[in-house]
């Protein structure tokens, strides 16, 4: 009989202690899921915490490059501004002397409308052709150019006659002869100066001159010498321009 209740008495105690021991177990395991729980999310918040100041400081600096960026771009805009000013300025210094130094532009161009023929010595030739009259200083009335302003001028012109023909065409300033150039026949021989030959059945006559002139002073070209027998008018011109203003 005291055998009996002692093995009970030890089956009983063994089962006590067993579901102890299993009720143990079982609270050390729900302390370490709720340890790792606790893990884990303390270390979540470090990490999110660590990503945030990584995302402030890459904000700080991408903000103080851009800003030394700026600095740096606003400088060099700066100096380009003022390197521009003063190459604008320099240019139109320079555009101003320039202009001082050319005056008013003035240039023209202009042919004969219609042949002529026999003109006797005197006869001032009028172009009233005018392709180009810049400034207006040639009069096709008259076929006279007057002068603008204080300045050196060119001039050059051409001549176109029947082969054989004699012309004699003249520059004129204020009424005196500066240039003259002629074609001339001398029998069966045609003598030149200042010419050219444009073909078998034609001969020109061309000249050019640089002058300085005052304002007012006049320009023209006119027969001397003798009778001019035949100008073509499509191809005998007289042309000029100011090539700079004198003080």
């Amino acid at each position: 009989m005291m055998d009996t209740l002692v093995v009970v008495s030890v089956a009983l105690a063994a089962g006590f202690f067993y579901l102890q021991l299993e009720r143990r177990m079982h609270e050390i395991q729900l302390e370490y899921r709720q340890e790792v729980n606790t893990m884990k999310l303390k270390h979540g918040s470090e990490i999110h915490d660590m990503q945030l100041k990584l995302l402030d400081f890459y904000k700080i600096e991408a903000n103080r490059k851009l800003s030394d960026l700026q600095r740096t771009l606003e400088g060099k805009i700066k100096l380009l501004d003022e390197t521009l000013s003063n190459c604008s300025k320099d240019i139109l210094t320079r555009l101003e002397i320039v202009e001082r130094n050319i005056g008013t532009p003035t240039a023209f161009y202009s042919r004969l409308s219609q042949d002529y023929q026999n003109s006797q010595p005197g006869t001032i030739l009028k172009f009233d052709d005018a392709i180009l009259n810049i400034g207006n200083r040639y009069n096709s009335l008259n076929g006279k150019f007057l002068a603008a302003e204080h300045g050196m001028y060119f001039f050059t012109w051409s001549c176109l006659t029947k082969t054989g023909g004699n012309i004699y065409i003249g520059a004129y300033v204020n009424g005196q002869q500066v240039v003259d150039t002629c074609t001339y026949s001398d029998g069966n021989r045609v003598s030149e100066y200042n010419i050219q030959y444009s073909n078998n059945n034609a001969i020109s006559s061309s000249g050019t001159f640089v002058m300085e002139l005052k304002k007012n002073d006049e320009v023209w070209l006119q027969v001397y010498h003798r009778e001019a027998e035949f100008l073509h008018s499509k191809y005998t011109y007289f042309t000029g321009h100011k090539v700079l203003s004198l003080p």
